[in-house]
């Protein structure tokens, strides 16, 4: 197997533990953000074939909560996830395909069947190895705008 070709698992590798920090959220592109606390937890899967993220926010009150399941691609430098998530991406789950490069994650995937013009894209940001980052963004028609930025620290 090549280096290319486990760089998710490397990159997840890297960040397992607990993480706090503060999720910063809004619905529309003109809305303002809104702050939260936020938890995340990054555990190997499968005997270290995947990862996982688990993770906590709050809006409006109510807490959240949602998880990731991230893996390889078939082909060096892209991934694979499996996403639900209480308040964005619920009751179904997402599948999402994308790539991974330089300790930076990105997949999408979309939330109207087939259709690939409207859905979610979740990056996640391990360049830094004290700091992890996820954010998503709103998709529609090709046109993404920032719902979340959570921005974590080792706890």
């Amino acid at each position: 197997m090549s280096a290319a070709s486990i760089r998710t698992r490397q990159t997840m590798a890297a960040l397992t533990g607990t993480w706090v920090g503060t999720s910063r959220m809004r619905l529309m592109p003109d809305d303002p953000y809104g702050e939260s606390p936020a938890t995340a937890t990054v555990r190997p899967a499968a005997r270290g074939s995947f990862a996982t993220v688990a993770y906590t926010w709050t809006t409006d009150g109510v807490e959240q909560d949602g998880f990731l399941l991230l893996g390889d691609g078939a082909d060096p430098g892209t991934a694979v996830a499996v996403w639900c998530d209480s308040w964005h991406q619920s009751p179904h789950w997402m599948t999402c395909e994308g790539t991974v490069q330089d300790q930076r994650i990105t997949v999408a995937g979309s939330y109207l069947g087939g259709d690939t013009t409207a859905g979610w894209r979740i990056r996640i940001d391990a360049s830094d190895p004290a700091v992890l980052r996820i954010a998503m963004d709103n998709v529609l028609r090709e046109v993404g705008y920032q719902v979340v930025d959570a921005r974590y620290e080792r706890a």
